[in-house]
């Protein structure tokens, strides 16, 4: 009997146990770096390692020799995955690309080229240069790190005594210890998701966000597939297909934000990424909302396949992306997957203690989320609710899946 097929999965957590399940039901015997807690990772061997440690991961895949290697659904491991495709060549996204899509300032100059609209931006490496922009734009403005995720980092100046602590947040969060600055575009948030198959970038489908009252920067709820006129949903197309080209993506998956203008309804952008949408948008929502696997394709794909990926924007079904509060009052359940929806996916709940808020710590506040697929956004809205008040008071982690439960991995 042959070996089985070698597989590492870079940087794995619980949002991307989905790829893990997957790789095994392909019959791969499955290495995964982690930062996750190993008795959830269904893989065969697990390493403990920083995806950001390059010579680290240069030493398992010296020791382990694997066929193929991949990741999913986060910026510093697909970073990874295209400096070792390029360096040994495995199947893998480019590393020019990830470069340019782990720097807002870079993904900036490349969608310059285009008509794509953006609002204007400066590269900041001093306070001097963050009080030049407001000095040139006026308030409000944005402050992000140039190179972080999830929002870490990001905060509005509406005013000048707000200006050096919040730049020093940004830098703070910064791997690269510079921001940018972006003038505020009042409207929308969309999120934009395609996938590059071997016949090139096909885009899937766009959601709406719904932020947080404290905190504008960071969302409640994302609603796929997003409610748009016809001409928007067309006009957000082209500008993903426009991104996606003027960044480079041609592996995999892209993930690109824009701002709907509220007064004008001109689309802006905001930035790209070549990889899936984080929190299962990527290895759950896109294949319920289409009937494609996704999570397949980019599995086949790094193992050197010919893959064919077309949804042609054909939706079968809704799904919500639901993040969770605490709240002082009710108390959970005891017996979680009794009282969970049939409508839902996934749950995961990330906080051990609830002294974070959404609006000083951005992402890191929320207490959990929640992914549900079903017919109606109301339906779906009221089995969020449902869960949120299930676990208002719940202060361990949590982390249940249904595919995993169906498939027995």
């Amino acid at each position: 009997m042959l070996p089985l097929k070698k597989i590492l999965i870079i940087g794995v957590g619980w949002e991307q146990i989905p790829l893990v399940i997957k790789a095994k039901k392909y019959g791969l015997y499955v290495i995964v770096t982690a930062w996750w807690e190993e008795k959830h990772i269904p893989a065969d061997k697990i390493y403990k390692t920083d995806s950001r440690n390059l010579e680290e991961i240069d030493h398992i895949i010296s020791l382990e020799q694997p066929d193929y290697i991949t990741a999913d659904e986060s910026d510093s491991s697909m970073f990874a995955v295209a400096f070792f495709a390029e360096k040994y060549h495995f199947y893998g996204p480019k590393l020019k690309t990830q470069t340019i899509t782990n720097n807002k300032y870079l993904q900036r100059v490349c969608v310059s080229k285009t008509s794509v609209l953006q609002p204007e931006y400066q590269l900041c490496w001093n306070l001097e240069t963050v009080q030049e922009f407001a000095a040139r734009t006026g308030y409000p403005f944005m402050i992000k790190p140039l190179d972080n995720c999830g929002s870490i980092g990001v905060s509005k100046i509406c005013q000048e005594s707000e200006l050096e602590s919040l730049w020093l947040k940004a830098v703070e969060n910064s791997n690269s210890r510079m921001c940018i600055a972006e003038k505020c575009i009042q409207g929308n948030v969309i999120t934009a998701d395609g996938f590059c198959d071997s016949s090139g970038f096909e885009f899937i489908a766009a959601s709406n966000k719904e932020m947080y009252s404290e905190n504008e920067n960071v969302a409640k709820a994302l609603y796929y597939p997003g409610e748009f006129s016809k001409n928007i949903f067309e006009r957000i197309k082209e500008a993903a297909k426009l991104t996606a080209d003027a960044v480079e993506i041609d592996f995999g998956f892209a993930h690109i934000e824009f701002i709907l203008e509220e007064e004008s309804g001109d689309i802006y952008f905001v930035e790209a990424a070549n990889r899936g949408g984080g929190v299962y948008i990527s290895n759950i929502i896109l294949e319920e909302i289409t009937g494609i696997d996704y999570c397949g394709a980019l599995l086949q794909m790094a193992m050197g396949k010919t893959v064919s990926a077309r949804c042609r924007q054909q939706y079968r079904k809704k799904a919500m992306l639901y993040f969770l509060e605490s709240r002082e009052t009710a108390s959970p359940a005891n017996d979680f997957d009794e009282t969970f929806p049939q409508v839902c996916q996934a749950v995961y709940i990330n906080r051990k203690s609830q002294t974070a808020n959404v609006k000083n710590n951005a992402s890191l506040g929320r207490h959990g989320v929640a992914v549900l697929t079903g017919n109606t956004f109301a339906d779906l809205m009221c089995a969020g609710e449902q869960l949120e008040n299930t676990f208002a008071n719940y202060s361990q982690e949590y982390f249940w899946i249904k595919q995993r439960r169906e498939t027995n991995v």
